[in-house]
């Protein structure tokens, strides 16, 4: 604090001067604006962080109304007499005083706006959320936050492509809900907890989104959220044959009755056929017997034509 009043002592002695008091949590991002007189809308603006010897700059502005990037630190000149500055994946080493600057050729004539920045170190929630959410489907995404954001607006947005917030919803300090379109935002202040639902995601809906609070000074992003929205899994088809349709229907096991009658059944068969076979047996042996007996008659018919025959008397 006391380099701090020591600093606008010797920029009063420059120029004119305002002041900002800025906080961030560590990994987070912090976006502020640095207000400018109207009469020095076409000076280049600079952001610089003072030290013992010098404002060492990060970062100044180009075409107007075009965002500016260089390593973790973003600035644009909106050309409504203020200029927005965004600082990315904060560290504690970035703690300190910094300059709002307006370029003059008279530096007395300019107009500084000093920004002492305070980075908190808390653990107590995600930097970093992946979720995966399919077509047509809902996703919900839930942001813890610190203790004093609890009665900050609450903010969520998109990040393009060359790290900027765009496309924000606020949730104000008063409300616990709101729905903005195809997003359904509410807070939970008992449990600390800032929940967004999306509904009917489609492909454009893929992206980064921050959480966080926002004051009437500075926005301050705390969870980096990295959403895919991916085509929905496919579904196998599985069907069911009712026994009605069914071709044949699985036997039924035997009971031990059945089996009793099988193989009864199966004995008597048995007896009978080889009783058959024995009768059979017998009628041919008594044809075979006979046709010898005719046989023997005729041969001796035919020796000499004399016929024995053997009498028995009895005495």
């Amino acid at each position: 604090m006391r380099n701090l009043l020591i600093l606008i002592i010797l920029s009063f002695m420059t120029g004119c001067v305002s002041c900002l008091e800025v906080e961030g949590c560590s990994g987070g991002t912090v976006i502020f604006t640095c207000k400018y007189p109207d009469n020095y809308q076409s000076n280049d603006k600079y952001f610089c962080k003072e030290s013992t010897q010098s404002c060492e700059e990060k970062i100044k502005s180009g075409m107007k109304n075009t965002w500016e990037n260089k390593d973790r630190f973003s600035l644009c000149d909106t050309n409504r007499k203020l200029f927005t500055v965004i600082i990315r994946k904060l560290e504690k080493s970035d703690e300190g005083n910094y300059k709002c600057e307006v370029a003059t050729s008279d530096p007395s004539s300019g107009h500084v706006t000093i920004v002492e920045l305070k980075v908190k170190e808390d653990d107590c929630f995600k930097k970093s959320v992946k979720e995966t959410a399919y077509l047509g489907r809902n996703a919900t995404i839930t942001c813890k936050y610190p203790e004093d954001h609890e009665n900050r607006t609450k903010y969520f947005c998109k990040q393009d492509d060359r790290f900027i917030c765009k496309d924000n919803i606020t949730l104000e300090s008063e409300k616990i809900s709101n729905k903005h379109g195809r997003l359904f935002v509410s807070d939970n202040r008992r449990e600390r907890v800032f929940t967004v639902t999306f509904t009917n995601l489609t492909v454009e809906d893929t992206g980064v989104y921050w959480c966080g609070g926002k004051t009437h000074v500075y926005t301050t992003l705390i969870t980096e959220v990295e959403l895919a929205v991916n085509a929905p899994p496919k579904t196998t088809m599985v069907t069911t044959m009712s026994p009605a349709s069914s071709s044949r229907s699985p036997p039924s096991p035997l009971n031990s009755t059945s089996v009793v009658t099988i193989v009864s059944v199966s004995l008597g068969g048995l007896v009978f056929a080889a009783f058959l076979v024995i009768v059979y047996s017998c009628k041919r042996n008594k044809q075979k017997g006979a046709a010898s007996s005719t046989h023997r008659l005729s041969t001796d018919a035919g020796n000499n034509g004399k016929v024995s025959v053997c009498v028995c008397v009895s005495e």
